[in-house]
């Protein structure tokens, strides 16, 4: 409340910075729409104040609006945004022209990699894609999204010991992860192996981190080690199926990870 009353008495002075300061404060609280509210759009305003009215409108999933506010943008946050819209939209060459601008801006961050990474992917270019995740990964090695996409990307590539390597530092930090051991499974998996991927997802099954880990996580390490026992030789597809569908079951049925597994029985 206190930061929506400084946006209403300020709303004039378009570079205040107690403006934007009071606008994060009400976008991080979750009341985006708030501050949006307060933040008429007016001509000749500030760049800083544009991209910060396109970040509230995709919060508030007016994407159209953002993409307006961003038409013209010159600044490194108004860049960046423009540039996760492109991604959005499959527009993945305009992606890579505008964080690139952006990188002359303000440097090759890690978001910017990340997501010159993905859409280098997308386009079918590995190689780059692997690179520009791979330094990524280097300036953040404990972030998961560096992490996965760096594995998947070396898998697409047919480097299975690449992709076991980009998993590495997530490991390190955080060995009882239930998300990391069902993406070295898979990896592992893909590289030909049933019963080291069976004792990955036994041992995540066994640790500490699956009684803290997300109820969508545990019931699709339960279903995938299900799965594995199958395709070991240690249960039949009958009982596997029921497996399944029980933790299918669990997750709402939200699950597209479980549901894929079931035309394979």
């Amino acid at each position: 409340a206190v930061a929506g009353q400084a946006l209403a008495l300020q709303a004039g002075a378009v570079d205040n910075p107690a403006i934007i300061a009071a606008a994060e404060v009400l976008r991080a609280s979750g009341n985006a729409a708030v501050a949006r509210e307060y933040l008429a759009a007016g001509p000749g305003d500030a760049e800083i104040l544009r991209s910060l009215r396109a970040r509230l409108a995709v919060d508030c999933g007016d994407l159209a609006e953002a993409r307006s506010l961003l038409r013209h943008t010159e600044s490194f946050d108004g860049l960046t945004l423009a540039a996760w819209l492109a991604i959005r939209d499959e527009k993945y060459a305009d992606a890579i022209g505008l964080l690139r601008k952006a990188a002359m801006r303000g440097g090759m961050t890690p978001a910017v990699l990340l997501n010159l990474g993905y859409a280098h992917a997308s386009l079918g270019h590995l190689k780059h894609a692997i690179h520009e995740t791979r330094q990524a990964q280097s300036l953040t090695p404990h972030s998961r999204i560096a992490a996965f996409n760096l594995a998947s990307f070396c898998l697409a590539f047919g480097d299975s010991a690449g992709a076991l390597e980009a998993l590495a530092p997530l490991e390190r930090a955080f060995p009882d992860d239930v998300a990391a051991a069902l993406v070295k499974a898979h990896v592992t998996l893909r590289a030909g192996d049933r019963r080291a991927a069976h004792r990955i997802l036994q041992r995540a099954r066994t640790s500490t981190g699956w009684a803290t880990a997300p109820l969508m996580r545990r019931a699709e390490l339960d279903a995938n080690l299900g799965w594995l026992r199958w395709l070991t030789g240690k249960r039949d597809e009958q009982t596997t199926r029921a497996v399944l569908v029980e933790q299918l079951k669990l997750t709402g049925y939200e699950s597209l990870a479980i549901a894929s597994l079931l035309p394979s029985l």
